[in-house]
């Protein structure tokens, strides 16, 4: 889809949630919103509601790596922003409200923590994140650009900052103390750091001092006092004074516990936790007071036994299963919240079967029993609570006797307008993808048609199938009829479609099928009948369609591969591992050309990414004259003998057919379907995008199809009503016009009560934007239309009639399974009033009466940015309508 379009998504969940192995976990500052992030890189919104519930809102795809740490970008309810970091390097700003990237940003370092800071220096409030991680420094970065401004480095034994927090000093100073791996703690003035140095310039630290401890977890800072530190590792924690960091009070190891962070909750009340999700509650003793005649009297002495009392502990959720790693707990102290309302203290805990728990602090710290949970949910036992469950794309034909089947592998074919789906049995269902989408998302008696859609089902593979290519969709010097799917059997299927024929099986692989790809163009002939198959055994494979076997069989990566490129010209097939080496193989022979690590490697993947001139890539042979005598290939030869006197004509046929190729791919199809996948055991998930400006296009072309003549002049018009009366027709025209008219208000009463009960207008500002844009502008497309109703004539049609297929180039299925059709222009209807008005109520009903019937709290506004950034928009339906939303928003 392009970028300018006005485009829809609708995700089909299925009835499977996301596994979501929660590893990280923020609340955002009002209490109302909370963030978790999971080790396949998304991010899920859960809200937070005042009878003490969670619900998930939103799931954000934005990461490519596992979530290291979540930070709040700002202060305030206008600054409402959050920041997400990734394992390899990425960063991404997020607003908390609407689900938005902001910005993004990849560096080649790892953040394992990050600090929001407000400096309000100079009298300007300016947020600033201060990262640390699996580097020897620490970054300070604009929280609005999240480009680095300052670092923080070390001269005395430079080493990775495994904690951090920031100190308020009597004099008006801020200071940076830091902690590393080999046990240094660190101090710089920050305050030093944002006002007197140039962008870019780094800060030595002011004072380094070793410490007895290393390994440290967490560093945190007395809110209350900002006297004392506590510093926790994994087997013991102490409390330092912040002044000369001298030792107030310390503990030795405890047998099965192994601490994993700790907040100050009160006054002398420290709040711990461990790996395996315990937190325990204890009061230090009066040394560790400020405001104790006692305190700093036992400054430097290690006691034996435990120096603080235990008040108590909070009771840990049920498991019925194993946990894959240790749960994640954060503390989130008291706030308060909109109109002044005191917001309790939360302890937040999540784990890797997606489980969340919320224990709601007391305010005394003086319970004799233990702290029961107060909220316990996951993102399966929501689904579960759902009534209709969620819908699959195709659910209606994923039943066996064995339970549903699951998607596995999906693709879908842009131009015949199927979508093919691989499922754990083995086999292949080819279905129509508007169809099989109405039937999820739209109410008719097609639902309850036993086999609708029409499909076709392909049996042949013995294991889950892992990936589909349809080569001719990126080519088309491929056969239309071929489609490849790979499987956990280890094998690659050729296909048939148009008679569901196995055509071959290539066994070349050990392991599972992971990608299926396609040749570029400018290789050999031979070549360019193949396609790539790359194993979980770390073999890659070119599989010749044409003469039904194995080519070249590359296997001696040591690692996983992790991308696959091509130099057609140099006849190199290059491979990347997940270690970072390169191979580069020969397509004509299969010989190991040369296996390359470090800065060459990289410089070799860049230039595949290099643009190849079209006079280049014309002529037929894959290698030059030197080469190939160096290879002694005689194919290759016999190419560079004549590719002098072809070059001209394959240059006239490449050019011309790269331009239709070119044509064939840009054209803008009304709709996509993209298959995700939420983690790496979770099945295949959905999302149905809607190409607004492409199906206004498509209505307004059906329209200019089936003109109406006799509609244009008066004189017509009395005409054909003096025909209508005189064939006794006409009372058939005004009862139909007011059927219509009845139907539409039938349809705008049944709107107004899904509204009220299944609204998404609350979800986010530009949820609500998109979706009025697209509503609004397809009425009064419908609108200006002659008489276009939805009328069920389509439905009528036997849905068990049998798919045709035919099995030429053109592969085009029968007309009951053209996308789009939906919309029937009925000519013959002499009252065409009564429609248009229903459409113009429809639109009234979004554009005007939906916030007055949903009310401020489940009605967002659209989003004002949004209307400017299409102020001129392509598309002449949707620039008139949001000109109008915005003036309306405006005033």
């Amino acid at each position: 889809m392009s970028g300018q379009s006005l485009v829809i998504p609708i995700v089909l969940w299925g009835r499977q949630a996301p596994s979501h192995c929660v590893c990280s976990v923020l609340l955002a500052e009002d209490q109302c919103t909370l963030i978790t992030g999971c080790c396949d890189g998304q991010l899920c919104l859960w809200d937070l509601t005042t009878d003490h519930q969670i619900v998930p809102r939103a799931l954000l795809f934005g990461h490519t790596a596992a979530i290291t740490c979540l930070c709040r970008a700002g202060q305030g309810p206008d600054r409402c922003c959050f920041v997400s970091a990734a394992d390899n390097g990425e960063m991404c700003l997020w607003d908390v409200s609407d689900g938005r990237c902001l910005e993004f940003s990849k560096l080649a370092c790892t953040h394992t923590g990050i600090h929001y800071y407000n400096s309000g220096t100079g009298g300007i409030s300016s947020n600033r994140l201060l990262c640390h991680g699996n580097y020897p420094e620490v970054l300070i970065m604009d929280a609005a650009s999240l480009g680095i401004l300052h670092s923080l480095v070390s001269k005395i034994s430079p080493d990775w900052v495994t904690t951090l927090t920031v100190l308020s000093s009597p004099g008006g100073h801020e200071h940076v103390v830091a902690v590393t791996l080999s046990g240094y703690i660190k101090v710089w003035n920050l305050t030093t750091a944002l006002t007197g140095l140039q962008e870019g310039e780094p800060l030595c630290e002011e004072e380094s001092k070793p410490i007895s401890v290393s390994d440290c977890v967490c560093l945190t800072v007395c809110p209350y006092s900002h006297r004392c530190l506590l510093l926790i590792s994994q087997f013991t924690w102490r409390v330092l004074d912040s002044g000369d960091f001298s030792l107030l009070c310390a503990t030795g190891p405890e047998p099965g516990k192994g601490w994993a962070g700790g907040e100050f909750i009160a006054p002398g009340v420290i709040l711990l936790w461990d790996e395996e999700g315990g937190a325990w509650v204890y009061r230090l003793p009066s040394s560790c007071s400020p405001n104790s005649k006692h305190f700093r009297s036992d400054v430097g002495r290690v006691l034996e036994r435990e120096p603080a009392s235990l008040l108590y502990k909070t009771v840990t959720p049920p498991c019925d299963k194993e946990l894959l790693c240790s749960p994640v707990l954060a503390y989130f102290p008291t706030t308060f919240g909109s109109g002044g309302m005191h917001l309790p203290q939360l302890l937040i805990w999540g784990d890797s079967s997606g489980r969340l728990a919320v224990w709601q602090l007391p305010t005394d710290h003086m319970h004799a029993c233990d702290l029961p949970v107060s909220i316990v949910t996951s993102l399966a036992t929501y689904f579960k609570s759902l009534n209709p469950s969620p819908a699959g794309i195709i659910d209606q034909l994923s039943t066996s006797d064995k339970g549903p089947l699951l998607i596995t592998a999906s693709l879908y074919l842009a131009g015949l307008g199927q979508l093919a789906c691989g499922r754990n049995d083995g086999s292949i269902v080819l279905v129509p993808a508007t169809q099989t989408a109405a039937i999820q998302l739209l109410q008719g008696p097609h639902t309850a048609c036993r086999g609708w859609p029409p499909h076709r089902v392909l049996h042949g593979h013995t294991g889950s199938v892992s990936s589909l290519l349809y080569p001719r969709q990126l080519y088309q010097r491929y056969d239309a009829r071929w489609l490849l799917s790979g499987g956990c059997d280890f094998s690659v299927l050729l296909w048939n479609m148009a008679s569901g024929e196995a055509l071959h099986s290539f066994c070349v692989h050990g392991g599972e099928i992971t990608q299926l790809l396609v040749p570029p163009e400018g290789c050999s002939v031979r070549v360019a009948q193949c396609v790539c198959s790359v194993a979980a055994d770390h073999s890659v494979a070119l599989l010749s369609l044409k003469e039904r076997r194995c080519i070249m069989l590359a296997s001696r990566h040591l690692f996983p591969v992790h991308l696959v490129k091509w130099r057609p010209l140099d006849d190199y097939l290059v491979v990347g591992c997940s270690d970072g080496s390169v191979y580069v193989w020969q397509m004509e022979n299969g010989v190991l050309d040369r296996c390359v690590l470090g800065i060459g490697a990289i410089q070799i993947l860049q230039g595949c990414d290099e643009a190849i001139p079209a006079g280049e890539t014309a002529g037929l042979p894959a290698v030059n004259l030197k080469q190939a005598m160096a290879r002694r290939s005689l194919a290759a030869l016999k190419h560079a003998a004549h590719s002098k006197l072809q070059t001209f004509a394959t240059n006239l046929l490449t050019s011309g057919a790269g331009e239709k190729d070119a044509n064939r791919k840009h054209v803008n199809q009304a709709l996509l379907v993209q298959a995700l996948r939420s983690g790496s055991a979770d099945p295949l998930l959905h999302v149905l995008f809607i190409n607004v400006e492409a199906l206004i296009i498509q209505l307004l072309t059906e329209e200019a199809a089936h003109p109406v003549v006799g509609a244009t002049s008066p004189e017509s018009l009395h005409k054909a009503q003096g025909l209508l009366q005189r064939s006794g027709l006409a009372g058939h025209a005004i009862r139909g016009g007011r059927k219509a008219g009845d139907l539409l208000q039938q349809v705008k009463d049944t709107i107004k009560e899904n509204i009220k009960v299944n609204s998404t207008h609350g979800v986010s500002r530009s949820v609500t934007t998109q979706h009025l844009l697209s509503f609004i502008s397809l009425a009064n497309t419908l609108m200006s239309m002659t008489d276009a109703t939805f009328l069920p004539e389509n439905n009528n049609q036997d849905p068990s009639r049998s798919q045709q297929i035919d099995t030429g180039d053109d592969l085009i299925l029968n007309s009951t399974q053209r996308p789009m059709k939906q919309v029937v222009l009925s000519a013959a209807s002499a009252m065409p009033i009564p429609i248009k008005e229903g459409w113009s109520q429809l639109a009234a009903l979004h554009c005007v009466m939906l916030p007055e019937l949903l009310g401020p709290q489940r009605f967002k506004a659209p989003l004002l940015e949004m209307l400017v950034k299409r102020w001129q928009d392509r598309c002449l339906e949707v620039m008139l309508l949001l000109r109008k939303c915005a003036a309306e928003n405006h005033r």
